[in-house]
């Protein structure tokens, strides 16, 4: 709670709990708030797992949503499909049993690239790591490795874990020339891999915009994902809706702009950039203009 000193020594940032500023309100974990809301949206990298291993008390935090009757939508801007992002959770401990459906940005692009109309050619100029390729399965595309064959490029990230999007810039700027369009299966900027910051498939985005490409993204924050949310069993017929994630520029923005109250975990990609602030929540909002509704360290059920 604001003024008590309540982080344990695997608190992410020293500052946290004791500095008040008139920023979001600060709580220890989330059963503190749980009992307010009937359904949450999980964000997977930052907030239950970094690629490699699953944050301490993610696995049971969800396990005591569930206890408590609250519903959970797996709600991700990983470039896969639903199955593959299953799958993957599966591997960090997070069986099916933990929650009841998956959102993903990825699934999003499969589905609009699945009909016949999506407005994109067939020849795909494919741009990302081998683990998101299952995002082509079962299209009628044709992959191809120049970018003068290709009728446009679907961008599902970086290999490995760059600094920058730097190494992609002559690319970028002969796509432009071409006149190609960029479908981009991820909008986040950046991503914790086993520990490690690294970009995301929006970094490369970004910079193709500003190379004068032009772009198109589908997952949070647009409204596409949230309106995906809201048609599934048990979501969409409540307002009691709570949000989760680590990214003020994706997660919390897309839940403000949807009007659901959203958490800032902020041990996730903003870590950093916090304890440069000395734990001032409000200057890091205030510099993204995002403001969540509550934070806190981790997604965890309570704190120890």
């Amino acid at each position: 709670m604001p003024g008590c000193d309540t982080r344990s020594s695997s608190d992410p940032s020293p500052y946290l709990v004791n500095h008040v500023d008139g920023s979001p309100k600060r709580i220890p974990d989330i059963a503190s708030i749980a009992d307010q809301f009937d359904a949450f949206l999980v964000d997977v990298w930052g907030v239950l797992h970094d690629g490699g291993t699953a944050y301490p008390g993610a696995v049971d935090c969800l396990r005591q949503l569930r206890a408590a009757g609250k519903a959970i939508v797996i709600f991700s801007n990983a470039a896969r499909r639903c199955d593959a992002i299953a799958a993957e959770a599966a591997a960090h401990g997070i069986d099916s049993g933990l929650y009841d459906h998956i959102v993903s940005s990825g699934e999003l692009v499969w589905r609009k690239l699945a009909q016949g109309n999506h407005g994109y050619g067939r020849r795909c100029f494919w741009l990302g790591p081998a683990r998101s390729r299952t995002l082509l399965r079962d299209l009628d595309l044709e992959i191809v490795d120049m970018l003068e064959r290709s009728d446009f490029i679907l961008n599902a990230g970086a290999r490995g874990n760059l600094p920058d999007a730097s190494s992609f810039h002559p690319l970028l700027e002969r796509a432009a020339r071409l006149g190609l369009p960029m479908l981009c299966a991820n909008p986040d900027r950046v991503a914790i891999r086993k520990g490690i910051m690294g970009i995301s498939a929006g970094a490369i985005a970004r910079d193709y915009a500003e190379s004068g490409g032009t772009v198109e993204m589908l997952g949070k924050p647009r409204a596409a994902m949230y309106e995906a949310a809201r048609t599934l069993p048990g979501i969409g017929s409540t307002t009691r809706l709570l949000a989760v994630g680590d990214g003020l520029e994706t997660d919390i923005r897309g839940a403000r702009d949807a009007g659901i109250r959203s958490v800032f975990v902020t041990g996730g990609i903003h870590r950093e950039e916090i304890e440069r602030a000395r734990g001032s929540l409000h200057d890091v909002c205030a510099r993204y203009g995002i403001f969540p509704d509550y934070a806190s360290p981790r997604f965890r059920w309570r704190t120890t």
